[in-house]
């Protein structure tokens, strides 16, 4: 079942849906995705973001999901905070409905 639609009908959202959903929403729109969420345990640097997406328009998304009322560790606030204060830098982009994210690339300059 669509995210959205659970939502509505007030089912539980895992950030695991929202993030299945995001990857999905992103091929659909012509994005290349990168996958960087690990399921275990890794040697990863903390605070990295779930996803690295380009669109077709060329623009480089960095995307955490949450669940909703799911919040950033300090270590991937710390990260978003770096990303948003570097000029030229990607768009950090927390999603915890896909329906934004949608939005977002739609509305992609």
């Amino acid at each position: 079942m669509e995210v959205g639609a659970r939502m509505a009908t007030g089912l539980a959202v895992t950030e695991k849906d929202i993030y299945e959903q995001c990857v999905s929403l992103l091929e659909q729109t012509g994005c290349a995705v990168y996958r960087l969420s690990q399921a275990r345990a890794s040697k990863q640097t903390p605070g990295l973001p779930d996803l690295i997406a380009f669109t077709p328009r060329h623009t480089m998304l960095l995307i955490e999901t949450k669940r909703p009322g799911g919040r950033l560790r300090d270590a991937q606030r710390k990260f978003a905070e770096r990303v948003l204060g570097t000029m030229g830098c990607p768009v950090y982009l927390v999603i915890n409905d896909p329906r934004s994210l949608v939005e977002w690339i739609r509305h992609d300059p």
